[in-house]
């Protein structure tokens, strides 16, 4: 297992320092067919059908160079500067240009998260420096609630990518991502790349960005995608090392049921909704089938009407007939064959392909008809993104630039915004915010002045200088309160994990802090270091108060980071002693905890109580400092809902991370939990600085859906706000079956269907909200795995966040379907 990590974090630095490498290069065009160019082949001629173009294509490299189809067929195939890597055993990443075709290098496989991974600051001409933008991480993205600004930052993304492979520090115009793989345990170490527990709104999230990334309408551009995006990991994949498995050896057994009422859902949506054009298949089995493998993983992206590529993750086709994973084909040939004509896998991140699958040809498994199908689908994409058009009509070319578009002031705002409006408010006893700007404020904890845990995970990207360790342009949280506030003493008291590195000095440096203070601001949490704590991609340390060796042992039941999940759900021991004592000298003092993570935080119940105000900020991006100081202060009240529940502490004791059955053991999810202990918080809630009112204005509360019937039903909310300062308000719409005529509720205690954030309401305004219900907004799944229109009685509720206030803030209303059977409204898909 070593030896497979070792070279999969080689690999990853490899690309990343070669792409800053690249940031000097000299600009060409990486596009065929253009003027004074070879452009007399015949897949050059524009008035042929894109299928046609690319078949001709094809066969002109099988005519020419018919054995380097599988280098077609690898991501990542291609040193990132451009260079072509030489064709000789001793490496293992090959040329993908064709010089005598004017075919340029493309590289499958730009990761983008929060934001573009692996690439560099631009620096033009004249010699300014442009650097790639970063939002805040997934579960920011999710708490914010807002389709409208996550299809945003698709899109500002998607024009840096295009501004970026103008000057050659990019070679491809699709990424991975996003993530859309569901926090189902807070354990899981990449709930940062995801960021909800919800299968309705992950499936919306990806939506918007899907459409953001890909779609150029908006500059009047029908022709061409903006760019590819890859929706990953499918499927079931939210496990990484856990129970004695690991995400390339476990086989999780789920039945149709759980599969498509949770674990499918973002996928179909965003394929048969949002027309995504690329998915990654993920390192684990499903029901005894490798994933890149299946076949019942192709029927189903041939049933959402799936039209776009299929990559592996970083050879999990290997994984498939590995020994040391799944061993489940019988060799590198027999698993190459079926991914290519199951699992209906065309790109490789790997070097399988290349090794092994030309001799599958060979051997008869499959034949280069079928190999082509599946390398037709990519390279039909190239063309699709206009690669192969001329490019002087083309608004995607033309009114992009990388002067304007890398780096964007607008996306700047945007990522500003979002951390605004996805800090969550979990506690505000007494109305302890806002805090007066006259206050002296203490702002104390070991993620106080840590600029780097800001933009987690993954922050590969160079933001303030060609360095990746650079986080100099990022305000800590500290620095934004002394910006934002007045008088602001800020210390660190505690390294965040180690007693080693804690001092005397250090706590009473805290301390006289919070003597000298009115308020104080406790910043506590947790963080990842990319992949593994040995193999951090150049982050330094995992944290910033000291440069991390092998003396130190770190506490990584606590970090979460890619193939590693958390054991506990806790804060570390050092930092649940530091918050006591500096409760204990605050004395009647407020004080106010900030948590710092991906993944949900739990605390005791007792601590809780003790703090007079709590806030959920994740990983709130570079301007995260700025919006929570600013949010404390009372200046913005924009703030968001929980994307997942936060669980007692108990949890992990009698829940197994390898159970994917969110029915069992204490269940999981606010639609399923039914713990002995309360959820500490649950799914959707989510305080304010103002009191929110939600009722139904018009439509009735008593509505009727026929099984048969295609109408709707729209209701207008009144939303209010009762307080006096301006701010937003997260609508969540929920329903729950009562009492059902023949159906089978699975235990399920209610699902979300509706989601609407509300901006810029004043203080005593109301607002009307229009929402319209269909028969399919309150579809069940039954055994088989079909969505289904259940005869039956219904409750709706349509509530803002505060469940103290509930029968004010929440709005609910009857339903119920009638109609001679319950019906099929949509059959599983394979």
């Amino acid at each position: 297992m070593m030896l497979r990590f070792i070279q999969i974090t080689y690999l990853t630095l490899f690309c990343l320092l070669r792409e800053l490498d690249g940031a000097r290069a000299s600009p060409k065009t990486q596009t065929s067919c253009q003027e004074g160019l070879k452009n007399d082949f015949s897949w050059c001629n524009t008035s042929l059908p894109i299928p046609t173009r690319v078949s001709n294509l094809i066969s002109a490299i099988l005519s020419s160079q018919p054995s380097t189809i599988p280098n077609l067929m690898t991501a990542r195939g291609v040193q990132n500067d451009g260079s072509i890597v030489p064709d000789d055993p001793t490496n293992k990443y090959y040329p993908q240009s064709y010089e005598d075709l004017d075919i340029p290098v493309y590289n499958w496989g730009t990761n983008a998260l929060h934001s573009l991974n692996q690439v560099s600051c631009y620096i033009s001409p004249s010699g300014e420096r442009y650097c790639p933008i970063n939002f805040p991480s997934g579960p920011s993205l999710s708490s914010s609630f807002s389709a409208e600004n996550i299809e945003k930052v698709g899109r500002y993304i998607a024009r840096e990518l295009r501004a970026l492979y103008m000057v050659n520090l990019t070679h491809g115009l699709d990424i991975w991502g996003p993530v859309l793989n569901l926090s189902r345990d807070p354990r899981w170490g990449r709930i940062g790349e995801g960021g909800t527990e919800d299968a309705y709104w992950m499936g919306e999230v990806g939506k918007a960005w899907v459409e953001g990334f890909q779609n150029a309408s908006y500059l009047g551009e029908e022709r061409f995608l903006q760019g590819v995006a890859t929706i990953k990991h499918m499927a079931v994949n939210s496990l990484e090392n856990s129970d004695g498995e690991a995400r390339d050896t476990i086989d999780v057994t789920v039945d149709k049921f759980m599969l498509s009422d949770y674990y499918l859902k973002p996928f179909k949506m965003s394929i048969k909704d949002a027309g995504a054009k690329g998915v990654m298949c993920s390192y684990n089995s499903v029901n005894g089938v490798p994933t890149c493998l299946s076949p019942s993983m192709s029927a189903a992206r041939d049933t959402w009407g799936f039209d776009g590529y299929v990559t592996s993750d970083s050879d999990s086709i290997d994984d498939a007939w590995n020994p040391e994973y799944h061993g489940w084909a019988d060799n590198g040939t027999d698993a190459s064959a079926k991914a290519i004509l199951d699992g209906k896998c065309g790109i490789n991140s790997g070097n399988t392909f290349y090794n092994y699958l030309n001799d599958a040809v060979e051997e008869g498994l499959l034949t280069m008809d079928d190999v082509e199908v599946e390398l037709a689908k990519s390279l039909k994409l190239r063309f699709d993104l206009g690669l192969f058009d001329p490019i002087e009509d083309q608004p995607l070319w033309t009114s992009i630039s990388p002067e304007v578009d890398i780096g964007n002031s607008g996306a700047h705002s945007l990522s500003r915004l979002i951390s605004e409006q996805s800090l969550v408010l979990l506690k505000n006893s007494g109305s302890t915010l806002p805090f007066s700007k006259t206050s002296n404020v203490a702002v104390v904890g070991p993620y106080a002045n840590d600029s780097a845990v800001m933009v987690q995970p993954y922050p590969f990207t160079p933001m303030c200088s060609d360095d990746n360790k650079d986080f100099s342009c990022v305000d800590t949280i500290g620095q934004s309160f002394v910006n934002a506030g007045t008088n602001v003493v800020v210390s660190e008291g505690i390294d965040a994990f180690l007693d080693d590195l804690s001092t005397d000095d250090m706590m009473n440096e805290a301390l006289e802090a919070v003597d000298n203070s009115d308020v104080v601001v406790v910043v506590l949490g947790i963080e990842t270091c990319g992949m593994n704590p040995s193999h951090n991609f150049g982050m330094g340390s995992c944290h910033n108060q000291a440069n991390l060796t092998d003396v130190y042992e770190y506490p990584d039941q606590y970090l979460e980071l890619e193939a590693h999940d958390r054991t506990e759900i806790g804060l570390p021991k050092i930092q649940i002693d530091f918050a006591e004592k500096i409760i204990q000298a605050a004395g009647e003092k407020k004080v106010v905890l900030v948590l710092v993570n991906a993944g949900g935080v739990s605390l005791s119940p007792d601590l809780i109580d003790k703090f007079s105000a709590i806030v959920e900020a994740f990983y709130p991006g570079p301007y995260g400092g700025g919006a929570l100081a600013e949010s404390v202060y009372g200046d913005v009240n924009r703030w968001g809902r929980m994307p997942y529940s936060v669980y007692p502490l108990e949890f992990v004791e009698y829940t197994k991370m390898s159970e994917h059955d969110l029915r069992k053991d204490c269940g999981r999810t606010y639609k399923y939990y039914h713990g002995e202990e309360d959820l500490l918080w649950e799914f959707g809630e989510g305080l304010s600085l103002t009191d929110w009112s939600c009722e139904v204005k018009e439509g009735g509360d008593d509505v009727t859906f026929e099984t048969t019937g295609t109408d709707s039903v729209t209701l207008t909310l009144a939303v209010g706000n009762e307080g006096e300062r301006e701010g937003d308000v997260v609508v969540l719409g929920y329903f729950r079956p009562v009492s059902l005529e023949v159906a089978d509720d699975h235990g399920m205690l209610k699902q979300l269907f509706y989601v609407k954030r509300v901006s810029d309401v004043q203080g005593g305004e109301v607002v009307e909200v229009k929402v319209e219900i269909k028969l399919e907004d309150l579809s069940l799944v039954d055994d088989d795995g079909n969505f289904i229109a259940a005869r039956g009685d219904y409750e709706i509720v349509f509530e803002t966040g505060d469940k103290s206030r509930i029968d004010i803030s929440a709005a609910t209303l009857k339903a119920r379907i009638v109609g001679d059977e319950d019906i099929i409204l949509e059959e599983f898909p394979y």
